[in-house]
């Protein structure tokens, strides 16, 4: 049995959001995940599970990694780990410091990385 490889396929976190988030409110939590040198794809879909959907992202993911946010909350997701439990989750974003939006982004490439996490609050 041969196994084909793709080789272009670049390695990235999938980043989900609803048409309803500001993107300029998630700019800071790319920017702690560019912080880290970890690509990520962004991609608007009509999610009706978060928690699925940032599943399905890190099942997708060659880095085993999916953020998945709504206007009201975000969350980040392990392959390895149960659909309906996400390995890390911020409420009410939109109202948080900047400062902690790019550390759960950074947390997010950190995980993927296996080094210890910013601290958020």
């Amino acid at each position: 049995m041969r196994v084909m490889v793709d080789l272009f396929v670049k390695p990235v976190i999938m980043f989900s959001y609803t048409k309803e988030v500001n993107q300029e409110i998630i700019q800071p939590i790319l920017n702690g995940l560019e912080e880290e040198g970890i690509p990520f794809l962004l991609e608007e879909k009509e999610i009706m599970n978060i928690n699925a959907e940032a599943y399905v992202g890190a099942v997708a993911s060659s880095l085993q990694v999916g953020i998945c946010c709504d206007e009201e909350m975000i969350v980040i997701h392990h392959k390895n780990l149960k659909e309906d439990e996400p390995y890390m989750m911020l409420t009410r974003y939109q109202t948080r410091p900047k400062e902690q939006l790019k550390n759960f982004g950074a947390n997010a490439a950190r995980l993927v990385k296996g080094i210890p996490f910013k601290v958020i609050e």
